[in-house]
């Protein structure tokens, strides 16, 4: 008590009114000015970084939007321009995790099982995917307007999506564990061995020919089909004259390919079907007589008469 008495009567002594108003006056104006500067320098700082992060999440939210209207048409797109919406898409949803709010992952995956939705219903569903989209539309809008409201919503869509998967997956694992069970103790039938049926070939029936002709050439052989050999024709000399005289005989041979006949002249030449031979030249024989031909046929009466 006496303490307080003493500083009461100093601060209404002429030292104390010296020094309260040279000394503390001053440094609580100063601080009272520094913490006024920091507050407003705070505040606008804040407002800064708010309307920056307004803008990064408005963009996100308008390439998610623009995503979403491409993809209630996907299934009239391009290739080219389905690969650039998907890479619009991925750049959005990176954008949107990024966020500084909350509830950003849930509104990125809650984005992402829409948007398949939208491409799934584009191609036969048009009123349909025009409606999620514009149900999309407003969700986000809400989200960045409502940040904590949208994010409860965008967790139980989640988690229904997520229960509703689960369980149709489920069911399909049920069914394959059943068709598994009802095909093991099956057994399996083995295929009997298919014989098959082969014709017999026979071998090829080859005339004798005489050492002059030409062996005609075979028809290749075929397993379904009996091979015939080809009639061949061989040289037979005309019967002898009843006159022997040196005159040249004309003689015709008889060919597959063609006839070769012997002239006067002793040239031969071949007559073909085809007139239009060119300009190949056929092979030559020697003249032929009748003495010659008769010693062929009759070898023993030609000795006995030139005796």
């Amino acid at each position: 008590m006496q303490f307080w008495n003493d500083f009461v009567t100093w601060f209404n002594s002429a030292d104390g009114q010296r020094v309260v108003g040279a000394t503390v006056l001053p440094f609580l104006g100063i601080v009272v000015a520094g913490v006024i500067a920091a507050l407003i320098g705070r505040s606008f700082a804040t407002r800064v970084l708010d309307q920056q992060d307004r803008e990064l999440k408005s963009a996100a939210i308008m390439a998610l939007i623009g995503a979403g209207r491409k993809a209630t048409i996907w299934s009239s797109l391009g290739l080219d321009e389905k690969q650039h919406v998907d890479s619009l898409v991925s750049e959005a949803d990176i954008r949107v995790r990024l966020l500084p709010m909350t509830g950003a992952n849930a509104a990125a995956d809650w984005a992402a099982h829409e948007l398949n939705e939208m491409k799934k219903n584009s191609a036969t569903f048009s009123f349909q995917a025009e409606q999620s989209f514009v149900d999309y539309r407003d969700r986000l809008l809400e989200w960045q307007n409502k940040p904590k409201r949208a994010r409860k919503l965008f967790a139980y869509d989640l988690a229904q999506w997520r229960y509703e998967t689960d369980a149709a997956d489920k069911k399909v694992v049920e069914e394959q564990q059943q068709w598994a069970t009802s095909h093991v103790d099956t057994p399996v039938a083995k295929a009997a061995p298919v014989a098959l049926a082969t014709a017999p070939v026979t071998a090829p029936a080859t005339a004798p020919t005489p050492a002059s002709a030409p062996v005609a050439a075979t028809a290749p052989v075929t397993a379904s089909t009996p091979v015939v050999a080809p009639a061949t024709s061989s040289f037979a000399p005309p019967p002898a004259p009843a006159n022997p005289d040196t005159a040249s005989v004309p003689v015709a041979a008889e060919s597959t390919d063609g006839t070769w006949t012997v002239d006067s002249t002793g040239s031969a030449r071949r007559e073909d079907d085809d007139d239009d031979t060119g300009d190949e030249q056929p092979a030559g024989y020697a003249p032929v007589t009748a003495g010659t031909v008769r010693q062929r046929i009759n070898p023993d009466n030609s000795i006995d008469e030139d005796r």
